[in-house]
């Protein structure tokens, strides 16, 4: 049933994300678009589950899978089935193919170099993959995601309402095809961490503007040793979902509709994790800054899009879930305490680990279970002579 977990992985994403962009105008590139659908796919993917929780309707695979192909059935009607022609085969590759291809091969090494990690050991680590495998299980087996709040604290630290459920509705809607909780959660968490590098490579094209340069950023995100672990946690997701965000912020400008999207993925990052879209929202607002001041002028589409993106993740599932839970319970279950707000910034790491300045530069052979730590020297003393050639340069 793996074959078939993973084509219901690629066919859901990928309608999902088709279905929310089939009205723009999108570039010439398939394997660009394909990608890109599967980014915007995979935030449609929760915000659709937290709605089918709320109406009532189960959280289950076919219901997914119909919701997905009502679009595409839909363009296929109206235009016709594209027609596929063949041409000769050429030897000549252009440059912008050939760096796509580097961009999948990198992706692909870094798949398997993880999928090995991750299954060099039948057991998941201790923490955030066992309570998402609990949380997996109960979509699987109830098609919910709803708890009762009189047992919360009877259930375990599950990674389900009032903890953003994105990330478990993914797993445990794929889980409903297949047996084994364990694989899923391994292969697709690596899986999603691949797919980051190539959603990378085409937001970096966007915004640097050069084929160049956006490799080269993606070639240094894959390898900084820091970058991101096999670990099984909601960050995988919601990481990811910064790129398509990103992508469609990029396009606003020409074309308001791309607000859309970015609206999509802005709100699903919400609905997946808590510190994450924090961290999006202060490189949202350096992004809108510096953009409105070297265009001299106030970016509004962009800010409106960052606007009601957020209000869509709080109306869909934050509000329902403090006024479900009670503010106090709704915020412990996300690691926060009321009673001392400081310490939300002077919080300690997952299991009570705590970072200096050390763990963020040295790359040591011995690492921390959820993320490696350190850029590395040698990360560092590149970027130093990059920076170093541009301020000579300039």
């Amino acid at each position: 049933m793996s074959i078939i977990s993973i084509a219901y992985f690629f066919v859901v994403c990928f309608c999902f994300g088709y279905s929310i962009t089939f009205f723009l105008k999108k570039p010439d590139n398939n394997i660009e678009n394909f990608f890109m659908s599967l980014g915007f796919g995979l935030g449609v993917f929760p915000i659709v589950g937290v709605i089918l929780n709320i109406l009532n309707i189960p959280i289950y695979w076919p219901i997914f899978l119909f919701l997905s192909l009502i679009i595409p059935f839909y363009s296929i009607l109206k235009k016709g089935i594209p027609k596929i022609s063949f041409s000769k085969p050429s030897l000549k590759i252009k440059k912008s193919s050939l760096y796509i291809i580097i961009v999948l091969i990198m992706s692909t090494i870094f798949f398997l170099v993880y999928h090995h990690g991750a299954f060099v050991y039948p057991y998941l680590e201790d923490d955030d993959p066992w309570f998402h495998a609990e949380g997996v299980k109960y979509i699987k087996e109830t098609h919910k995601i709803s708890l009762d709040p009189e047992l919360t604290e009877y259930l375990g630290k599950y990674y389900l309402e009032p903890y953003p459920p994105g990330y478990d509705i993914i797993m445990g809607t794929i889980h409903q095809l297949n047996n084994n909780v364990i694989w899923t959660l391994k292969f697709f968490n690596v899986l999603l961490i691949s797919l980051i590098g190539i959603l990378f490579y085409f937001f970096a094209i966007t915004f640097l503007k050069s084929r160049e340069k956006a490799l080269l950023a993606t070639f240094f995100l894959l390898v900084i040793p820091c970058f991101m672990g096999h670990f099984i946690w909601a960050s995988t997701l919601a990481i990811l979902l910064f790129f398509p965000a990103f992508y469609a912020l990029e396009r606003i400008e020409k074309d308001w509709k791309w607000m859309i999207p970015a609206m999509v993925a802005i709100a699903a990052m919400i609905m997946t994790q808590m510190s994450n879209p924090f961290i999006f929202g202060i490189m949202f607002a350096v992004y809108f800054l510096v953009n409105s001041i070297s265009k001299k002028k106030i970016l509004w589409k962009i800010i409106l899009a960052g606007f009601l993106g957020a209000m869509i993740g709080f109306s869909l599932f934050w509000i329902p879930a403090v006024a479900k839970f009670g503010l106090e319970t709704a915020a412990g279950r996300n690691s926060v305490n009321l009673k001392d707000l400081g310490s939300i910034a002077a919080k300690n790491a997952g299991g009570g680990a705590v970072y200096t300045w050390s763990d963020f530069i040295i790359a040591r052979t011995v690492s921390k279970m959820d993320n490696p730590t350190g850029i590395g020297f040698f990360y560092l003393s590149c970027l130093y002579s990059h920076c170093s050639y541009l301020f000579l340069a300039g």
